[in-house]
């Protein structure tokens, strides 16, 4: 059985008992012209933050029909996502965050080349039927000359532009300069790297692109920005949590089952170590509801 809708029509319900923090922002669909169906993480965008990112949902592929490896990986994709608003409420950007947006662009390019690598790949040959250096060795010098003249391709200043929109920040001459030139080293890297894997050939681990995001002194990599997260003076979101379910459940006849009440537990556990332990605005909450606890544990985060 399938959603109906026009918006949800590829999405494909779970079938069986599937506890509720495991599924927490999982969802499964099938793609045009694919064959199974492929997890997805979809992480709905806070409405203070959707004209940043033009967008209400964010959606990223897991690459697996396993559920359980889906549960696996989810997490360090929801932490970037997580990450990117935080980074866009704070509105800066520094040359670690580059080199970040860059190796992440030098990932996404790659994969780009694999799937569609068009005559990446194919011989060229003269007039005389001498074979000439490969379409991609030839592009290969191409982006070489463009960096040092500093001409940067269309998908480079689109790509800039779009960092740029998702840190919330407007880039100063230096920054846009030192991100399309990193950007256009992982271009660069992207297909070398994809030339030399396609020549059999074993290629050198992923080098620094952007070299403003080493120290100079140690030689050690500059962290990324990072919100720290906020101290209320209100409880422990993990008492709150434990009050919210012992207030919820005081009525016998609409308590919980023993399995909503591990789920709920196991979800607003996940919301604790999601949000560092921290604190609500509120210091107590007899009686709660749903819309407040749940109120207060966003605002926790926020």
């Amino acid at each position: 059985m399938r959603y109906l809708g026009r918006s949800f029509k590829n999405w494909v319900p779970l079938l069986g008992a599937i506890p509720l923090a495991d599924n927490a922002y999982l969802k499964r669909r099938c793609g045009r012209g694919r064959s199974g169906h492929c997890w997805y993480v979809r992480v709905p965008v806070p409405i203070d933050l959707q004209e940043i990112f033009r967008k209400r949902m964010i959606e990223r592929a897991l690459k697996t029909s396993d559920f359980n490896e889906a549960k696996r990986t989810k997490h360090s994709v929801l932490a970037e996502i997580f990450e990117s608003f935080e980074r866009a409420r704070l509105g800066k950007i520094n040359s670690a965050d580059i080199e970040v947006e860059a190796q992440r662009y030098l990932r996404t390019r790659m994969e780009a080349i694999q799937q569609k690598p068009g005559d990446t790949f194919e011989a060229v040959k003269d007039e005389f039927g001498n074979e000439l250096p490969t379409a991609g060795e030839f592009a290969l010098t191409t982006l070489y000359g463009a960096q040092e003249e500093e001409d940067w391709p269309p998908n480079v200043e689109t790509e800039a532009a779009e960092i740029a929109r998702r840190y919330g920040v407007t880039l100063s001459e230096t920054q846009r300069r030192e991100l399309c030139r990193t950007l256009m080293s992982a271009e660069i890297q992207a297909l070398a790297r994809a030339i030399a894997a396609h020549n059999g050939e074993i290629p050198e681990p992923i080098p620094v692109l952007n070299g403003h995001s080493v120290d100079p002194v140690t030689a050690e990599q500059l962290r990324p920005t990072r919100l720290a997260p906020k101290r209320g003076k209100g409880a422990p979101i993990s008492k709150a949590a434990k009050e919210y379910i012992v207030d919820r459940n005081r009525d016998r006849q609409s308590a919980w089952t023993a399995q909503t009440l591990k789920q709920a537990e196991a979800t607003l556990r996940f919301f604790a170590d999601f949000t560092s332990h921290g604190r609500t605005w509120r210091r107590s909450f007899p009686p709660l509801r749903d819309s407040t606890l749940i109120t207060a544990v966003v605002l926790a985060r926020n």
